[in-house]
């Protein structure tokens, strides 16, 4: 009679147990300790201590190492010259080594771990190159599932940093190792400020990966019930790129999130970032100022420090002296002299701006005004002749006004100083070939009926363009019809006009009502219809971003 799986499945099983018995008294024969290497989970950087064709021969299987110890496994050790000079070989680099026997069928399945396509890529690592192109996220997500056989290897250590390259890869910001109630962990990449899901790591693994990535980024491995920040430092398309790593004690497992800083990553142009021709002259207005602040507002993953970093590059000339203080450092520039804050070492913004100024720069770049005692520092160096770029944490420009009122800076302060407020968020373009659902203007209107008011300053503003009969609304595929992302910026020029508004304590109403009536100010829902009309994006997009 034949066998059905189930029952071929059980033979097979009972096989295995009666090698491994058999291979454990042997062991005692022997007098050497015994290791089931089936069921070991063998880290992939013992492998490139022996080279799969030596420990072929010489029947020998390095599975794990402390220190200069190492922990070799074998179905034969007697009579085997072949391991005995690579034993031999091993002591003089001064590794001790200690024997055990295994079953020959544990040893022949463990030498196919030398055959995993994740060691041939962990051998790449150093010099990981990948199309930096946009790529799509089924594909990536492809790849992300295929590490699924690796994670029933239990090939840790591998399996964390494909991750890594993967995410990289997918031109990711962040990394989420998130555990669920089940204690599972779920892998999710933000790519264009939105997340998805790629992995799921099941829950008698989950605090393993989280204790290889705590080790990988200097972190301490027996603390769980506390946060604690790291940093993972790779390499990919030759160039360096760091993951700043935090964890967070839960219930289950802790949740991990890696910050990606790929800091020497080139530099974009004003009109690669996307900003309109328009939006550009108003800024190389702000910035031919000689000194006075300059700040880019939004919230967090908006593309602030891209903006600064572009407009720091404009600034960057032979002539001047240019300086940054940031907390991390997210772009490197030649000719820049940049400061990284350490909170831990007492190196804070405070400390380091008061510093800074004592090495004479024309330009100094501040990442973020968090406090009243960095901004009355950054304001004071733009009073007396420095060029101060930074950002801010509102939601609007004119919000820059009220945000430093709620901090403590006073109108008499803020006003002779601020040359330019821009604000700005990242809405995601259409790939050529997404899949559209389109409506016709009036429909449009009808169902957002607060599109009117903006479509009606959009005319008055630029009569000359033209407006689409349709519009699109939405794709079929939000996570596929997607490309990458261009800026949607507000600019206010400060004038003497305003200033004098802001000293004697306009509101922000105030403002923004003279903004309209009086000055060619564009909103920047009414700059978002630049692409919207073009057809590079969507109004389901703009309005998840811009939180209509």
């Amino acid at each position: 009679m034949d066998f059905t799986l189930a029952e071929q499945n059980i033979s097979d099983q009972v096989n295995r147990d009666l090698a491994e018995q058999h291979a454990e008294s042997l062991a005692l024969q022997w007098n050497f300790p015994y290791v089931a290497l089936g069921d070991y989970p063998v880290n992939l950087d013992m492998l490139r201590l022996l080279p799969k064709s030596m420990a072929a021969s010489g029947r020998i299987f390095v599975f794990d190492k402390n220190i200069k110890t190492l922990r070799i496994a074998t179905y034969e050790p007697q009579q085997n010259e072949t391991a005995r000079q690579l034993i031999e070989d091993l002591k003089t680099k001064n590794w001790t080594v200690s024997f055990y026997i295994c079953s020959k069928e544990g040893f022949t399945n463990a030498l196919q771990k030398y055959d995993s396509q994740l060691l041939q890529r962990k051998k790449m690592e150093i010099a990981d190159v990948f199309d930096e192109e946009a790529v799509s996220l089924s594909s990536i997500r492809a790849k992300f599932q295929a590490l699924i056989p690796q994670l029933k290897e239990q090939l840790i250590p591998g399996t964390v940093t494909e991750i890594e390259l993967l995410a990289l890869e997918a031109g990711a910001s962040d990394i989420h190792w998130q555990p669920n109630l089940q204690g599972d962990l779920t892998v999710r990449i933000r790519v264009d400020g939105v997340l998805h899901d790629m992995l799921v790591i099941p829950r008698f693994l989950a605090p393993k990966f989280v204790t290889k990535i705590k080790y990988d980024a200097g972190m301490k491995s027996n603390i769980s019930d506390q946060p604690q920040d790291g940093r993972i430092r790779l390499k990919a398309n030759n160039r360096p790129i760091e993951l700043r790593v935090s964890t967070l004690p839960m219930e289950y497992c802790e949740s991990v999130v890696m910050r990606v800083l790929d800091s020497y990553k080139s530099i974009r142009s004003f009109t690669e970032l996307g900003f309109s021709a328009r939006l550009q002259t108003k800024m190389q207005q702000a910035l031919q100022q000689k000194n006075g602040i300059i700040l880019v507002t939004g919230p967090t993953g908006s593309g602030k420090t891209t903006t600064l970093y572009s407009m720091l590059k404009e600034l960057n000339t032979s002539d001047q002296k240019l300086v940054t203080l940031e907390d991390p450092v997210e772009y490197h520039l030649t000719g820049v002299t940049q400061s990284e804050v350490n909170e831990s070492s007492q190196y804070t913004f405070d400390n380091g701006f008061r510093a800074l100024l004592r090495h004479d720069p024309d330009v100094i770049l501040v990442g973020e005004i968090r406090t009243k005692s960095t901004a009355d520092l950054a304001f004071e160096a733009a009073l007396t002749g420095h060029t101060v770029l930074s950002s801010l944490h509102t939601n609007h420009a004119i919000g820059a006004i009220t945000r430093l009122r709620n901090m403590g800076l006073p109108d008499h302060k803020v006003a002779p100083t601020i040359n330019a407020l821009f604000a700005q968020r990242l809405v995601r373009q259409l790939r050529p070939k997404a899949r559209v659902k389109k409506n016709s203007l009036q429909q449009v209107l009808a169902e957002f009926p607060y599109l009117k008011v903006s479509i009606d300053r959009f005319r008055q503003l630029f009569p000359q363009q033209v407006i689409p009969t349709e519009l699109i609304v939405d794709t079929e595929d939000v996570a596929e019809d997607f490309l990458q992302r261009e800026a949607v910026a507000e600019v206010v020029l400060v004038t003497d006009d305003i200033k004098t508004k802001i000293a004697a304590g306009a509101s922000e109403i105030e403002l923004r009502q003279y903004l309209l009536s009086e000055t060619d100010y564009a909103p920047m829902m009414v700059q978002a219809l630049f692409p919207l009309f073009a057809g590079r994006t969507t109004l389901t997009e703009i309005q998840r971003v811009l939180g209509i």
